[in-house]
């Protein structure tokens, strides 16, 4: 039994052992033209075609690639070009970079989806001009198709792992091959010991780093920090640990470590004058412009608690004095805790507010390409933009609303120019705002009701003012036919998204109560479509999405086989009928509101609505859903925030069963 055991040990180690032969056989697949083995310092073009994978069907689809070079994993962005029902693919092998792993994604209702070649992965590991191996390539050959040692590569493999044996071969072969490198991976070999000798890895990694401390003496900073924290974490041996901070404070006394000491010893000051004082101090001592990257979190906290500080203490100068020296991320976040918030809950005068909001938001459009979301490798540089891009966005939705109530008219039609393209007459409630400004300044209004309607984004005000101006314009064609005309793209789009996602399922019966307590049974007889709307008095999104479900019932309101029922589920208050019943007559809605039954067990009202619950497998409101002849034909989820988009939504829906009767 040994013999067997040994020889598949030996087996395995032998078919992982050749990455060129590995990467020749996997990589033949949906990516095609990249030579084997692959050169670093060249550009390499390829073909990516999703047929037969999980990314077949998607419109839209990127690349990122995983890299190892000078022993540090980054993940970068890869150039893709579409080209019919195939991609064009791009990407310059940095020199001396030693692997290069692929991964193509796109995102779905459910998420990001992505292809890594069905577990097998896009994996090269690229030589160098003259055939010979770069430094790094046994390291991450050896470690990244490890899952004991591959955690921080987005779930790259979802099975898919070496033996420990393999890894711990390809670890030591580049020890042998490159010793020294080694306090560049320093982590790895420690690692390598408490996955291999998990029951003696305490002495023996005390050891081995002891060892490495005698034969590596002139280490940087962030090396000597690293073995510092591998002895105070990972073996906790905190004598040790502390031992080796004093060299480091030595040795580096404006450093990394010096800065983390000062940093927190902020702390023990009390009054936020004190506080205020002593980081000031800090700044002044430690500037932050000496490029420590490994300080950027110090400066992000120490930014945010000092202009939390003086918001409290409304010293506005001091804060316009620091934005200039904050990261885009940092100056995001300053807004959402302080001007934001204090907006929302009137803790500030809007005057105030207005003047820091219009310096921070003048800053950061300055920077969302300054990367200061990128952390480890959760997002790519693209990535990590398109995020910045994103809350830049919502941050400018709450800077007009500011301006707004300030009547600076003139500068709320300039900060809607700052919106990305993505953006644009994207949001319903910002699109009227856009119009009431332009209402306020007597300035024509059709543009935006036009280019509001061309992204499916009017809330029932702005389409209310579209008729009035098209009734004044004298047009041969209807209303209907003018406003189809100008969201055809978008109302097509989202028919063909509905199709695809009508259903045919066994619905649960649909038991409630009227505001008496009364049991109401809803069947719906041949061909009747039944629309229910699941919502509670606490859910912000249901409320919201109620000017959009009035347009879907008045559209519906004289067709005897169309009938809407909005049903209170889930709710926390006792006195949650009196709570539906008063908003629903303070907003005038015409809805045939009824009520789930008590749930004794749960202690809520969700009776019915659990049954569609468990099918969901999610118990997420607000969800309409869509019954025909007792049969569960359409469900959503959420609230895209755009009134216009959920009646045509539901539109489609009605539209599509109702065509099956003809």
């Amino acid at each position: 039994m040994k013999k067997i055991i040994k020889s598949a040990i030996i087996m395995a180690l032998l078919l992982s052992m050749s990455y060129l032969q590995g990467q020749t056989k996997e990589n033949q697949s949906r990516l095609q033209g990249i030579e084997v083995p692959a050169t670093s310092g060249t550009t390499v073009n390829f073909t990516y075609t999703p047929e037969g994978g999980p990314l077949e069907g998607f419109p839209e689809i990127e690349a990122v690639a995983y890299i190892f070079k000078d022993y540090k994993w980054n993940l970068v962005d890869v150039k893709l070009d579409k080209q019919n029902s195939f991609w064009k693919g791009e990407y310059a092998i940095p020199e001396a970079c030693s692997f290069v792993a692929f991964k193509f994604l796109s995102y779905g209702e459910n998420g990001l989806v992505s292809d890594t070649n069905f577990d097998n992965g896009y994996i090269y590991v690229p030589l160098n001009a003259e055939k010979a191996k770069n430094p790094g390539n046994n390291l991450a050959w050896g470690t990244f198709r490890n899952s004991k040692f591959n955690m921080d590569f987005g779930g790259y493999f979802k099975e898919f792992t070496i033996m420990d044996e393999a890894s711990e071969y390809w670890i030591k072969k580049e020890i042998e091959d490159h010793a020294d490198k080694l306090p560049l991976f320093i982590s790895t070999y420690i690692k390598l010991a408490q996955i291999r000798k998990p029951d003696n890895y305490m002495p023996l990694g005390n050891r081995l780093l002891t060892m490495f401390l005698k034969d590596y003496n002139n280490l940087s900073e962030e090396q000597y920090i690293e073995v510092k924290n591998l002895f105070q974490f990972t073996l906790n041996n905190k004598p040790v640990a502390d031992s080796l901070q004093d060299v480091i404070l030595n040795k580096y006394p404006n450093g990394i470590t010096k800065r983390f000491v000062e940093f927190e010893m902020l702390r023990q000051f009390s009054t936020p004058e004190d506080k205020i004082l002593a980081s000031e101090t800090f700044l002044e001592q430690y500037p932050n412009n000496d490029g420590l990257a490994k300080t950027k979190n110090i400066y992000n906290r120490l930014y945010q608690e000092l202009f939390g500080l003086y918001f409290s203490q409304q010293q506005y100068d001091k804060i316009a004095a620091i934005i200039p020296d904050m990261n885009f991320n940092t100056i995001n976040d300053c807004y959402h805790h302080n001007v934001l918030k204090a907006f929302r809950l009137k803790t500030a005068d809007n005057k105030d507010l207005l003047e820091l909001s219009e310096i921070m938001i003048n800053e950061i459009v300055k920077k969302p390409n300054d990367l200061s979301y990128l952390q480890g490798l959760y997002w790519s540089p693209n990535q990590a933009t398109r995020n910045a891009i994103s809350q830049l966005d919502g941050k400018l939705d709450f800077h007009i609303r500011i301006l707004y109530a300030e009547k600076a008219y003139e500068k709320v039609l300039n900060a809607f120019e700052l919106y990305s393209k993505d953006a644009q007459y994207s949001n319903s409630t910002m699109n009227e705002f856009h119009m009431l400004t332009l209402e306020a300044l007597d300035k024509p209004t059709l543009e935006v009701l036009e280019k509001s309607a061309a992204k499916n984004a009017l809330t029932p005000l702005m389409l209310e003012r579209l008729h009035e101006q098209f009734k004044q314009a004298n047009h041969e064609e209807t209303f209907e036919t003018y406003l189809e005309n100008l969201k055809k793209t978008k109302v097509a789009n989202l028919q063909e998204e509905v199709k695809s996602h009508l259903t045919n399922i066994d619905a649960p019966e649909l038991i409630f109560e009227n505001k008496r307590g009364k049991k109401v049974n809803i069947v719906g007889k041949k061909d009747e479509i039944i629309i229910i709307d699941f919502w509670a008095t606490w859910c912000g999104p249901c409320k919201k999405a109620f000017p959009g479900m009035e347009m879907a019932v008045n559209k519906y309101k004289k067709d005897e086989n169309v009938n809407f029922y909005f049903v209170s589920t889930q709710e926390t208050s006792e006195n949650y009928i009196k709570e539906a019943e008063a908003y629903i007559k303070q907003k005038g809605y015409d809805f045939n509101v009824l009520y789930d039954i008590f749930s004794e067990d749960i202690g809520t009202n969700n009776k019915t609505f659990k049954h569609f619950a468990k099918l969901f497998k999610s118990s997420g409101i607000p969800r309409k859903v869509v019954i025909k002849n007792g049969k569960l034909r359409y469900t959503s989820e959420g609230y895209s925030g755009s009134p216009s988009q959920l009646a045509d939504e539901l539109s489609a829906v009605m539209e599509l069963l109702k065509s099956e009767d003809n």
